[in-house]
């Protein structure tokens, strides 16, 4: 039985004669059919503001700590490769910006390593003495503005003494770059690269990704644990080794060795959805359990999907637009958020989706802050997420649900039903 997210309440919404978006016309039935991705480049590079990600990916040599650092603008509103100046980065002893200073370098960015994409590449080494709790690396990317750089984005990564232990990557086979996402596509081949003298083969487990979708907000209701699940299959995988996983599902690579890695296989086309069935899942957020059983038991999915948009909008542009700012969002949430499962379906990604990206993030421990500034007169929201250990992912971040919740819960999504989408 799932959660109704809109449950005991009414939405001051008028619904419009339903008519038919022209992709839907006269088409039949089949939820895996193929349909354009939502994202469309010229929008977002004209429209959208930019958000800047950093993605580390690392190995252990006998006395340091490798590190390679992908950026991106998920926005695809730059190309980080070109406005990047400067990287600097330094190893505190915690989070914050006042612990005391263990290291610190910076990278002048003329000796990048970038792609076809526009996104960046930079590898940086920590001695092997500050691989250790509670270290942090924090790092921020400066952008060329003017004749001045400013910050592009900060990040920071705890160093924990089980890192030394990771003598390997999990490469791309067509160009040796690293596995920088916790998810692969099931087309991609792959390859292990050892770092050590060692010839053992590496275990790989697969489970299935079948996890709950999140809970709203301000559910009663707190997630339950990881339950412990029994692997599908078991693989060995030798260094060089080519691998394609064929079979969507969650991988764990070395598992329970102290330096696993998991990796969600989706379709050819994640983060993108491409498919009725695909769009049809976020909708979770959005709609009352009775328009979700309807949209379940459509006979045409794509076609009460796009019924369902135009009853909350006035036209068929408005529809569309509102079509584009919630798929983008989805599949921001997807390239941010995804561990165990698809990133739409974690806390944080049904927080983004709903509320958009936070006016702040602040760390403390295992805690993640989101603050959302709402008006003048209304005070900051925030969301506070709590790592959760567990054998699958080191990106489960558990929101701490709360009554106070409710009601901007319900005003935001009522927003998006009324066809606001500068939220």
């Amino acid at each position: 039985m799932s959660f109704n997210f809109l449950q005991m309440r009414q939405f001051p919404i008028a619904y419009f004669i339903l008519v038919l978006l022209v992709s839907a016309c006269g088409q039949p039935n089949n939820t895996s059919r193929q349909i354009q991705p939502v994202v469309t480049t010229a929008y977002t590079a004209q429209q959208r503001t930019p958000e800047i990600v950093m993605q580390p990916e690392f190995y252990a040599t006998q006395d340091s700590l490798h590190f390679f650092l992908r950026f991106e603008d998920i926005q695809q509103a730059v190309e980080v490769a070109k406005s990047a100046a400067m990287l600097t980065f330094d190893v505190r002893s915690g989070q914050a910006e006042r612990d005391p200073l263990l290291f610190q370098d910076s990278v002048i960015l003329g000796k990048k390593l970038t792609d076809a994409e526009g996104q960046l590449y930079v590898q940086i080494a920590l001695e092997k003495q500050y691989i250790k709790e509670p270290n942090v690396l924090h790092v921020r990317l400066w952008q060329k503005q003017g004749t001045q750089d400013q910050l592009g984005m900060k990040q920071k990564v705890a160093l924990k003494v089980a890192m030394l232990r990771k003598n390997y990557l999990l490469t791309f086979a067509k160009d040796g770059k690293p596995v920088f996402k916790p998810y692969i596509r099931s087309t991609d081949k792959l390859q292990v690269r050892r770092f050590s003298e060692s010839t053992d083969t590496m275990q790989i487990h697969r489970f299935a990704s079948d996890f709950a979708t999140a809970l709203p907000p301000m559910s009663a209701k707190q997630p339950a644990a990881l339950p412990k699940k029994v692997a599908l299959d078991t693989l060995f995988a030798a260094t060089n080794d080519t691998l394609q996983f064929s079979e969507e599902g969650l991988y764990v690579l070395a598992p329970g060795s102290g330096f696993s890695k998991a990796i969600l296989v989706k379709a050819a086309a994640y983060p993108q959805l491409t498919t009725s069935k695909e769009m049809l899942e976020p909708l979770i957020y959005l709609t009352t359990s009775a328009e979700r059983q309807k949209l379940l038991q459509a006979t045409n999915t794509k076609k009460a999907i796009d019924e369902f948009w135009l009853g909350i909008s006035e036209n068929k542009a408005q529809a569309r637009e509102l079509i584009r700012e919630f798929y983008l969002r989805v599949e921001a949430a997807n390239r941010l958020y995804t561990s165990h499962k698809p990133g739409w379906a974690t806390d944080q990604g049904m927080i983004y989706i709903i509320f958009g990206k936070p006016a702040n993030i602040s760390y403390a421990g295992a805690n993640t802050t989101w603050v959302y500034r709402q008006s003048e007169t209304s005070p900051n929201m925030r969301f506070v997420f709590t790592k959760k250990e567990d054998n699958f992912t080191e990106n489960n971040y558990e929101l701490v649900r709360r009554r106070e919740y409710e009601e901007s819960w319900y005003n935001t999504v009522a927003k998006w039903r009324a066809g606001i989408t500068n939220l």
